[in-house]
């Protein structure tokens, strides 16, 4: 009987190895494949990247970029008045007050930004503001008033300043 048992011991555990093995060798073969599949598509991305490398030449090259820079930016080479010295470059670029000549001062102002509150009762109105988590605009008030300048920009357009200021 001992040795009936173990001959069915030994008979199972072969059948067992057997299916290991088997499958063991089933997922090589699909890893196998898998590999394959992918060396594959590896080859065909490094075909496709020496094409487009030797489009990007083609397209980069600088008789390429001359022509198409002349054809469609209509440049022109540098002339010496235009090449200057960095020394040189702040005499002559323009400041800030002949940038702002050439634009017109006109308008009415559009707010003036000024409070009425002594700052200890300000301080104390936004901690209060802030604690109750509002968002009550203690620090300023909008109001109209004449003290502001406007600019006209070239392009037609109108650009208003409005002063700062602190009235009682």
């Amino acid at each position: 009987m001992t040795r009936t048992g173990s001959i069915v011991f030994w008979f199972c555990m072969t059948i067992v190895a057997s299916a290991a093995l088997y499958h063991t060798s089933y997922q090589v073969q699909t890893l196998n494949r898998q590999l394959r599949d992918l060396n594959v598509q590896i080859e065909a991305e490094q075909k496709n990247l020496h094409v487009m490398q030797a489009e990007w030449m083609f397209l980069a090259g600088p008789s390429r970029v001359e022509k198409a820079a002349q054809k469609h930016l209509a440049m022109k080479p540098a002339s010496p008045k235009q090449v200057i010295s960095l020394a040189q470059l702040s005499d002559r670029l323009p400041t800030r007050e002949e940038l702002l000549a050439g634009f017109k001062l006109d308008g009415v102002p559009v707010a003036n930004i000024s409070t009425n509150l002594p700052a200890v009762a300000r301080a104390k109105k936004s901690v209060a503001a802030a604690d109750a988590g509002s968002h009550i605009n203690t620090r300023m008030v909008m109001t109209r008033g004449t003290d502001s300048r406007a600019v006209t920009l070239p392009n037609g357009g109108l650009l208003r300043f409005a002063s700062i200021g602190s009235t009682p």
